[in-house]
């Protein structure tokens, strides 16, 4: 009788930690972009590499790599309004990296940004995304229903 009261709340405890669980997940938080206002060439390019892109939960996920792994850097992304009218439309967007470390490890990491000022060209169709760098790196960025 005690084990059957033993297997009883242990069930009840393991499915009640479930719904929690279930219920802790909270949406992918991402990095707003800017704005460009100025020319590309005002910002700064420090070398990196970019090893994949990715687009989950309207937010763009770039893997990129860089020599560093002791000093502060910085990654910003920039959209223009510019759009060229092809099927479907393209856009090119610019990572700016701003190294201030002087060391040589390669460290590799993660950026996720905000997709929403595209958001209007997702939903009707999708839109090219190149990201300015040597090489060719561009994803689409469409929802589907």
């Amino acid at each position: 009788m005690i084990f059957l009261i033993v297997v009883f709340f242990s069930m009840v405890s393991c499915s009640s930690h479930r719904k929690i669980a279930k219920n802790d997940q909270q949406p992918k938080l991402c990095l707003s972009m800017d704005l460009l206002d100025t020319s590309p060439d005002s910002l700064r390019m420090d070398p990196f590499q970019i090893d994949s892109l990715r687009i989950e939960e309207q937010c763009l996920d770039i893997f990129v790599s860089y020599g560093g792994g002791c000093g502060e850097v910085r990654f910003n992304m920039y959209y223009t309004q510019k759009v060229q009218h092809s099927f479907p439309p393209q856009t090119t967007l610019y990572l700016a990296f701003e190294d201030n470390d002087h060391c040589r490890a390669i460290e590799r990491k993660k950026l996720t940004f905000d997709l929403s000022p595209l958001s209007n060209y997702a939903d009707n169709g999708g839109i090219w995304l190149n990201i300015a760098m040597e090489g060719q790196h561009r994803i689409l960025y469409q929802n589907t229903p």
